[in-house]
């Protein structure tokens, strides 16, 4: 599958140098969110078109630095998972009713359970993958902070699969998107 992104126009700063991926180890791990950006999802046969939070996670790890990207799919019966991302920063509590502030979401830490994720590239080789099983209920052991908003930081994309990642690989097969 092609990867997600925006066309850069010619005369656009370029700023992404890439990285080394790195496979963490299966388990919990503080998160940062990095970049949120507005995306499309475009409907399977449980769910149709609808909005999407493209978030990049950056983990550091002792295996180092990673970016973890995941999907919170703007559908009612996928609402848990949103719910589930804003009581791990903090932004929400359980049985409450929120609005989300999505500018506020760049720079906010948490907890998250990673598992990893099996896919096949381009080349037909089967890869391992950084997934988020769930995200875990803030316990305030994270210090939170907002930061200002980089225009950078937040982009809106016309693209309707995930932020691009290792070896172009395939979006997650949660089963209620299949």
């Amino acid at each position: 599958m092609a990867n997600e992104g925006y066309e850069i126009g010619w005369d656009d700063e370029v700023e992404q140098d890439g990285g080394d991926f790195v496979l963490l180890d299966e388990g919990e791990y503080s998160f940062t969110v990095s970049k949120f950006e507005r995306g499309r999802f475009p409907g399977s046969s449980k769910i149709p078109p609808c909005n999407k939070a493209v978030l990049t996670l950056t983990i550091d790890s002792p295996q180092g630095r990673t970016s973890v990207n995941s999907d919170l799919i703007m559908y009612s019966s996928m609402e848990w998972k949103l719910s589930q991302f804003l009581r791990s920063v903090g932004l929400k509590k359980e049985g409450e009713k929120v609005r989300v502030k999505w500018d506020q979401l760049v720079g906010k830490k948490g907890r998250c359970l990673i598992k990893h994720r099996s896919y096949t590239n381009k080349n037909g080789e089967d890869k391992l993958t950084n997934d988020v099983e769930r995200f875990l209920d803030f316990d305030g052991s994270v210090e939170n902070s907002t930061p200002a908003l980089k225009s950078s930081a937040v982009k809106k994309t016309q693209a309707n699969k995930p932020v691009a990642n290792p070896d172009n690989q395939a979006p997650a097969d949660d089963d209620l998107l299949s």
